[in-house]
């Protein structure tokens, strides 16, 4: 597999490094996201992933309510951490 990543790499022209600025504008992100004004950190979210994985970006909780299930469903929110047009976005769709 990783020769077959290689090789797309050196297809596409792309390195498995990101430039300077991308790794910087990526390090203030996770330092400062834009958040939105709604926080549910008070729901017990899950994943259903396998252990191994990485990618953690969607999650739900289900409860029982008078009339059946309430289902929350929360998926990563990319505009919290990628500025439209800048580094990150950029690099990214340049990819």
């Amino acid at each position: 597999m990783r020769k077959g990543i290689i090789s797309i790499q050196s297809e596409l022209d792309v390195s498995p490094d990101f430039p300077p600025e991308v790794e910087a504008a990526a390090e203030m992100a996770a330092r400062d996201p834009r958040l939105p004004e709604l926080d549910r950190t008070d729901i017990a979210f899950v994943t259903i992933d396998p252990e191994t994985s990485q990618d953690l970006d969607q999650a739900l909780h289900i409860e029982r309510s008078r009339n059946g299930y309430l289902v929350h469903y929360a998926i990563a929110d990319v505009a919290a951490f990628v500025e439209p047009d800048g580094p990150v976005d950029l690099e990214a769709n340049r990819r």
